[in-house]
């Protein structure tokens, strides 16, 4: 919904959404945020790079939750950055799901939980 790349956009750094959902992707938009409304691919990030250069920064905040296909994902993350870029991901824990109670963050959306 673009939270995280408003404060980007306001700060004057260059940036791109990437977001699957329609209906996410266009509240973006609508924020003022460029976001295209795809899955993320390999395919996608070759042209996505191709078209807006190496990524400096790739930031994946709780979506890793939602891929079934983890090594084709990361791949694709791995070809939008440039060699010397930055990747910052943000997964829950499954030990601070239990610990502390966070069931509200358990559905069927949700292919894995990460634990150490």
């Amino acid at each position: 919904d673009g939270y995280l790349l408003q404060h980007v956009v306001a700060a004057g750094i260059p940036c791109l959404g990437i977001e699957p959902s329609l209906n996410v992707g266009a509240v973006a938009r609508n924020r003022g945020i460029p976001t295209m409304s795809e899955f993320l691919d390999e395919q996608l990030a070759a042209s996505t790079r191709s078209e807006h250069g190496a990524a400096t920064l790739v930031v994946a905040n709780n979506v890793y939750a939602h891929i079934p296909d983890l090594i084709g994902f990361t791949q694709a993350l791995r070809a939008l950055m440039a060699d010397d870029g930055w990747l910052s991901i943000e997964v829950h824990h499954a030990l601070n799901l239990v610990a502390l109670g966070q069931f509200d963050t358990v559905y069927h959306e949700h292919f894995q939980y990460y634990t150490l």
